[in-house]
């Protein structure tokens, strides 16, 4: 018989223990054979069924696993999706002191998704099937009614309305080559996963049969071949298929789903139960359905928790008279963090820990800490040596972009997905990367400014390149505890950028689109081009990193002759002093007509603070010499609308637009003129009025 122990318990009043080493299993490491016998799917089905009976307590539950479809990669390994049904029935009547409990129940939990790893562990070439999410529960599923009695008082009736929760699956492995794994075994359910249960642990039995592609089995079962959603089409052998009879279920009213249920002929105790406790316990406060606890508050682990060093754990605390919150937290000494702490009850939470290398071997005080509730166990956790043995997995998508250039700074990588079929943390299954835990190395001369995890199995890191760090390709790590993901990179000698610039003559007072090239420059947007004393860089676009165009403005007052051209990228700069140069006689003026005109076109003598639209001037009566494009440039075109008229605004709205905010003065000369706006040799005419006030 196999057996598996995925929970552990033992009986202390009020004390629910248990243990979960294979709650979080072997990180992402097991893979499939190459065999090609090994190529098909699996279909199967585990079946486990508790039926418990004492004193006080009866419940009859069947929990069932059922492959539900082919295979599918979820983080990079391979799964099966499952079905996670149960059925169950209880009652219990319970004395605690002075004050008693009795309840009844029924448990239907419609099918539920989850997902199983099938497949072959690497450290020992073992077949396994085991679970790869954490347990499900099913919120609701369980309902029936319950009635506590304080001694003088009268019984309290109330509905019953629980969650149910998904045993831990049986230990399941085989033979490497086998494809017909039929088997029995036992699931340890801890008590705290049976409703109103005492902490009592018991054992359920489990059958399964799984069946590697398509064939009959030893055991006369047929697998369905083929199609997604295949299932075992009769029951495994030796276990009904039909929720077991309650041997004495007391009776609901109204399926016990309705607050008014009551118990019929509720089971009454009049004497205590043999062997339990003494503890006295105070009658229930007024209007409230708990019995309260007395007692001091007391932790346990469910025995002995050995972890090696250099390794990632996670176990359950369970407490007695506790008050854990989500802002409990939990200490365990000197080289032990503590990566995480979910409470999942007042009395139960689950902790994830990282053991160091430089962790003490021996005994570690247990600290739990809720507020002013401080509750300690001194002789359960235990460092063992020697540490867990490094294990290196690859980074399947590497890390983006895979190569620097000596002197780079604040460069910030994207690091991708680890493949899960090199290695394996020891019982961990999860996030590859784990925040506080995983630490980046470039090697010799890359530093590491910061490293981010954005995922379970993804990460940026920030990184500034030396300039003298040695060139070549190097492979990169990030260690997580046992784990070393590796990739590659590579760090590249900067070439000598140089820019490209044939001989370039303008003429001054002209706009011109300037293109630059480089060889072994890196343009990118925030590059600055500057053309010396006089000549206006408008804009600068990026064509790649070795090209540009830059607009510019070369004035009437331009210098004749050359002007190095500048640009800057970051601390890359390249420069040409001898190709661009500036000649004479500047570039004519030529007119054109606004076409559209002012709008208004006319303004009273004294108006203050007046806005105009200038709208679109005509292209057939002029142009700029190698430039098409605006006509009005902004910090280029200057407007005048004549003596008398000020222009304390002009905004460039396109680039045959603009709105200008004009003051006429009081003694401005009445009648119609001409404004111009002035955009390098382009001059561009409108007719406007001025009118004159009344005297």
């Amino acid at each position: 018989m196999q057996t598996g122990t995925t929970r552990r318990s033992c009986r202390t009043f009020g004390i629910s223990i248990w243990r979960v080493p294979g709650l979080l299993f072997f990180l992402a490491a097991l893979v499939l054979l190459s065999n090609p016998a090994l190529s098909q799917d699996w279909t199967g089905q585990v079946q486990c069924q508790l039926n418990l009976q004492t004193q006080d307590y009866a419940l009859q539950e069947v929990q069932t696993w059922t492959v539900s479809g082919p295979p599918y990669l979820d983080s990079g390994i391979q799964v099966y999706p499952v079905k996670w049904a149960s059925q169950s029935r209880g009652v219990t009547q319970r004395r605690l002191g002075i004050n008693s409990l009795a309840g009844q129940w029924v448990g239907n939990v419609a099918p539920m998704e989850t997902k199983l790893i099938i497949a072959v562990r690497p450290s020992d070439q073992r077949l396994t099937i085991r679970r790869w999410t954490l347990p499900l529960q099913a919120p609701g599923a369980i309902t029936g009614a319950k009635q506590t009695t304080s001694a003088g008082g009268p019984p309290n009736q109330t509905a019953l309305t629980l969650a149910a929760y998904e045993w831990p699956l049986p230990i399941i492995e085989d033979s490497p080559t086998n494809t017909n794994v039929v088997g029995n075994g036992t699931s340890n359910v801890a008590g705290n996963l049976m409703p109103l249960h005492t902490p009592d642990g018991v054992l359920a039995n489990c059958q399964w049969h799984f069946v590697k592609g398509t064939q009959q089995n030893t055991g006369g079962n047929n697998i369905a071949p083929g199609a997604t959603g295949r299932t075992v089409t009769t029951p495994i052998a030796g276990i009904n298929g039909n929720l077991p009879t309650m041997n004495t279920p007391p009776a609901t009213a109204g399926g016990g789903t309705s607050p008014t249920t009551t118990i019929s002929n509720p089971p009454v105790v009049t004497q205590p139960v043999a062997g339990a406790p003494t503890t006295t316990v105070t009658s229930l406060p007024p209007g409230s359905n708990t019995l309260p606890k007395t007692d001091a508050p007391t932790i346990e682990t469910g025995g002995q928790l050995p972890a090696r060093c250099n390794s990632i754990s996670s176990f359950g605390i369970n407490g007695h008279s506790t008050h854990f919150t989500q802002g409990t937290t939990v200490n365990l000494g000197a080289g032990v963090q503590v990566l995480s702490v979910n409470a999942l009850s007042q009395q139960h939470l689950f902790t994830q820990i990282f053991v160091t290398e430089n962790a003490p071997p021996g005994n570690h005080l247990l600290t739990v800490t809720t507020g002013d509730e401080v509750v300690s166990l001194d002789n359960d956790f235990t460092v063992t040596q020697p540490c867990e043995p490094t294990r290196t997995v690859s980074i399947q998508s590497g890390v983006t972009p895979a190569s620097a250039v000596q002197g780079m700074q604040n460069m910030t990588v994207k690091i991708g997905t680890p493949s899960a079929d090199i290695g394996e943390f020891r019982e961990y299954v999860g996030a590859y990367f784990i925040a506080g835990v995983t630490k980046a190395d470039f090697g010799p001369g890359i530093t590491v400014s910061s490293l981010t995890l954005t995922s379970q199995s993804s990460a940026t890191a920030v990184l500034s390149i030396a300039p003298d760090a040695p060139a070549g390709t190097r492979t990169i790590s990030l260690h997580t505890a046992s784990q070393i993901a590796t990739a590659s990179f590579e760090v590249i000698s900067p070439k000598k950028a140089e820019l490209v610039l044939p001989p370039y003559p303008a003429r001054c007072n002209m706009v011109s689109d300037l293109p630059l090239d480089g060889h072994d420059t890196h343009f990118a947007p925030g590059t600055t081009v500057s053309v010396g004393r006089d000549v206006q860089v408008l804009g600068v676009s990026v064509v790649n990193a070795q090209r540009l165009i830059a607009q510019i403005f070369i004035s009437e007052k331009a210098a004749v002759g050359n002007h190095t051209v500048t640009v800057t990228t970051g601390d890359e700069v390249v420069s040409d002093d001898k190709n661009f140069t500036v000649t004479e006689p500047c570039e004519p003026t030529r007119t054109v007509t606004i076409q559209n005109g002012l709008t208004p076109a006319s303004a009273v003598q004294g108006m203050q603070n007046m806005t105009v639209k200038i709208g679109t001037p005509s292209a057939g009566t002029g142009e700029f010499r190698e430039y098409v494009g605006a006509y009005f440039l902004a910090g280029v075109t200057k407007a005048d609308f004549g003596p008398g008229i000020t222009v304390t605004s002009l905004t460039v709205t396109s680039q045959t637009s603009a709105t200008a905010v004009i003051n006429i003065a009081a003694g401005a000369a009445p009648g119609a003129r001409t404004i111009s706006l002035t955009t390098a040799n382009q001059v561009a005419n409108a007719s406007f009025e001025v009118v004159a006030g009344n005297k």
